[in-house]
């Protein structure tokens, strides 16, 4: 995931003049000075790193293990079909593909971060809330800038200044996902390294916890 963020960077420091970081969403780099290159590049990374995570969830929480799962083949299909220039008059097929493929991640990891969050220990447990709960509060200005004109007046000027800065609110979201699958895998590494340690049972032979313990060791 630290490669995700580094190319992400990368990619943005490169874009930063004609894509300014708080106005432009992240798809949009797509059309930055090689951003044909590294956005599919990150988008694959991050898809690589949930596909990981899916793995480790799917023992101990089949349903999470599913949302990591539709999430990672989300953002591979957003990495594949680029959306359309800011300046598109209409929304292609491939933009439209691009958009729910974006929708269906921004809604699966957090929804396989808070399903799995239980099973952590207490420190990761915490940090997976906390950050999943940014996600969800940042969904709210994040569809009124989407959906400023279907808004009544009354919520409009709030919507539009929603929408001035939707590119800050989308890459703090996407930072936030991208520490939730951060924080589950490697909490999940943790605890199998614990249980492959070297202690020696009756039940679980030299170096192994006995299988009961491994649950505990979850769900700790």
């Amino acid at each position: 995931m630290a490669a995700a963020v580094a190319v992400f960077a990368l990619l943005q420091m490169v874009a930063v003049a004609e894509l300014p970081p708080v106005r432009t969403v992240v798809s949009d780099l797509v059309h930055a000075p090689t951003g044909s290159f590294l956005f599919p590049l990150a988008a694959a990374l991050v898809a690589g790193a949930a596909a990981v995570w899916a793995r480790g969830l799917a023992p101990t929480h089949r349903a999470a293990a599913v949302f990591a799962v539709v999430a990672s083949a989300a953002t591979l299909v957003l990495g594949l079909v680029p959306t359309d220039p800011a300046d598109a008059v209409q929304i292609s097929l491939a933009g439209q593909i691009h958009r729910y493929a974006a929708l269906t991640m921004f809604i699966s990891i957090p929804a396989a971060a808070l399903l799995s969050a239980r099973l952590l220990p207490g420190a990761a447990r915490r940090w997976t809330r906390v950050v999943v709960a940014l996600c969800l509060l940042l969904a709210v200005p994040a569809l009124a800038g989407t959906f400023a004109a279907s808004l009544p007046e009354y919520w409009r000027q709030l919507a539009d200044a929603c929408y001035a800065v939707r590119g800050l609110i989308e890459r703090v979201q996407l930072l936030a996902m991208m520490a939730a699958v951060a924080i589950g895998t490697g909490a999940r590494r943790g605890a199998a390294a614990l249980v492959r340690g070297p202690v020696s049972t009756a039940t679980g032979g030299p170096g192994l916890l006995p299988r009961r313990a491994i649950g505990a060791t979850m769900g700790a």
